[in-house]
């Protein structure tokens, strides 16, 4: 990527945009390339791995909302990651610091260190990932699609339930 877009996208989350990173940005930078971008990475990498990893939620925050408290995935990624800005809200024995949210100027990035569906890994058809991917979407676009009270519960079979539905 030229110089001028990675500016640019630094400038969009620092004017109050929001940004998702990968463990792919991570391992581009550790390559020497995206020097301006990393400017806002809350972590870099280490070194990477492929195999099965328990992440922990660690801290409650609108992106670990209604996640399990731990799920294991396996994943390909940053091997002990260690966050140098932000709050960590998920940790992997595997991976280390595996989910990390911070503010930067008026913006928001959150960062993982999962590479995503990358070789024999798919860790984004865990119900677990679908949920921290639409809750990082909320929490850096400052939006929400939609929120119910309470979030976690059953209906018995053959009942019903009035339920209030607010944006």
């Amino acid at each position: 990527m030229p110089d001028a877009g990675e500016q640019a996208i630094v400038d969009f989350v620092t004017n109050g945009g929001g940004l998702i990173l990968t463990e792919w940005i991570a391992y581009e930078v550790q390559s020497n390339r995206y020097n301006i971008l990393k400017t806002i990475m809350p972590m870099f990498r280490t070194a990477g791995f492929t195999g099965t990893d328990t992440y922990s939620v660690i801290k409650s925050h609108p992106v670990t909302l209604g996640l399990d408290s731990a799920f294991s995935l396996y994943v390909s990624g940053n091997k002990n990651g260690i966050a140098h800005s932000g709050e960590v809200l998920v940790t992997g024995p595997q991976s280390g610091d595996a989910v990390v949210a911070d503010e930067v100027g008026s913006g928001r990035v959150v960062q993982l260190a999962t590479a995503g569906n990358y070789s024999a890994g798919q860790p984004f058809l865990d119900l677990n990932m679908q949920k921290l991917l639409t809750n990082a979407v909320n929490w850096v676009s400052g939006a929400s699609w939609l929120r119910f009270t309470p979030e976690n519960d059953t209906i018995p079979a053959s009942s019903s339930l009035d339920l209030i539905v607010s944006t």
